[in-house]
């Protein structure tokens, strides 16, 4: 009997501690998960409460449970689906959603190259666009390491001499704003147009794409207002200073104003950071945006990079007599985040930014562009956001 009751008296203890060892596993799983959540959950807080200037580094505003931490930019899911990184499908579903948003930055903290958790943060909070520099060459996406020092500054983060939201939105304004107060001459002798000289110089214009030189130290740029007989616009070129350019020949001049090796954008050479990748774009697709008169206002296009240019789009386009656009799509206009996107790879530099053309309409773009000579530019997505329909005919 004594022996019966010990055994059970023995069961009983085993069971109860095996109970208890249970109950404590779960609570820690419980409280780690919980702490965790709470971790991730207080990245942005952090981030927005840390003060301009201070130098921090991640390990200090989060979990130490990870090694490694990804960042996918919005419509940058493609680079995820090429590597190696060990994401559960469910959450692989989560990550494709975040990237389709144009307002959400990804953060993906990952262990052994295997994700431990995510966190998405939105861009109008902290922006991560401009860490680029940390790579790693074989995931070809931009990582930081628990221990690499930031500062947040001007409400963005900073890592080396990356191009800045108010670098870009300075030089945006800097060259749109010149190019409107160019002025048209009207000869109304042969009614061809010139350019008013007292509101251009080719010189001084080029001066402000300070991160493009030309590949031949020769050369030098010139501009010609070339007249068709549907109107007229600009022609930047780049040629010896002792050739001379015989603008008497028609046939010639056309020729010569039409071969893309004359052009400059073909002889540019940007400076191998963000700022060169985004000037060198910027010049290709609108250095030429200036002095358009009749029919070449049909591509009539500038960059849309502030809320205060979204606001002028929608109060001139609604209930304009002039153009045509759908109202609702219009004010949807609202909900963007114009801020161009910069993503510095290994071989290659993708912007992506919101453009206009007035008498078309407005998209988001993604460009390639090749960070070997000739640096060449591809159009990589198009998204269509507002169709703009003139009610008139030149």
């Amino acid at each position: 009997m004594r022996r019966l009751f010990f055994w059970f008296e023995r069961d009983i203890m085993k069971k109860t501690i095996l109970a208890i060892t249970g109950i404590i596993i779960v609570a820690l799983l419980l409280f780690t998960l919980f702490n965790y959540k709470t971790e991730r959950d207080s990245i942005r807080e952090k981030l927005i409460a840390t003060k301009p200037g201070t130098i921090f580094t991640f390990k200090d505003l989060t979990t130490n449970s990870w090694d490694t931490l990804y960042i996918m930019y919005p419509y940058q899911y493609f680079i995820l689906k090429e590597k190696k990184l060990t994401i559960p499908e469910i959450v692989k579903e989560k990550l494709r959603h975040n990237s389709d948003n144009d307002g959400i930055i990804t953060l993906l903290f990952t262990k052994e190259h295997e994700l431990v958790d995510y966190v998405s943060i939105s861009r109008m909070g902290i922006n991560f666009d401009s860490i680029n520099k940390i790579s790693d060459e074989k995931l070809s996406i931009p990582v930081i390491l628990p221990n690499e020092e930031f500062r947040i500054w001007d409400n963005r983060l900073i890592y080396n001499d990356l191009y800045s939201y108010t670098q870009i939105t300075t030089f945006v304004d800097k060259i749109q704003t010149y190019q409107k107060g160019i002025k048209i001459k009207h000869n109304e002798q042969n009614y061809y147009n010139t350019i008013d000289l007292e509101t251009f110089d080719i010189t001084e214009y080029m001066k402000m794409f300070n991160s493009l030189s030309l590949d031949n130290y020769q050369l030098e740029y010139y501009c010609y207002y070339y007249n068709t007989l549907y109107g007229s616009s600009p022609r930047i070129y780049a040629k010896k200073n002792s050739e001379d350019l015989n603008i008497n020949d028609r046939d010639y001049l056309y020729k010569f104003l039409n071969d893309k090796n004359n052009r400059a954008y073909n002889h540019i050479v940007p400076k191998d950071n963000e700022k060169g990748y985004f000037q060198y774009l910027f010049f290709h697709e609108f250095g030429e945006q200036f002095a358009l008169s009749w029919h070449e206002l049909y591509r009539e296009k500038y960059l849309i990079c502030t809320k205060n240019q979204i606001d002028k789009i929608i109060k001139e386009y609604k209930n304009n007599r002039l153009f045509s656009c759908d109202t609702l799509k219009l004010n949807e206009l609202k909900g963007i985040n114009p801020e161009p996107i910069i993503c510095l790879y290994e071989n290659y530099c993708f912007i992506t930014w919101y453009e206009i053309n007035t008498h078309f309409g407005i998209s988001r773009n993604m460009y390639v562009i090749n960070r070997s000579n000739p640096y060449e530019i591809n159009l990589a997505c198009e998204v269509p956001l507002l169709e703009i329909r003139p009610n008139f005919i030149y």
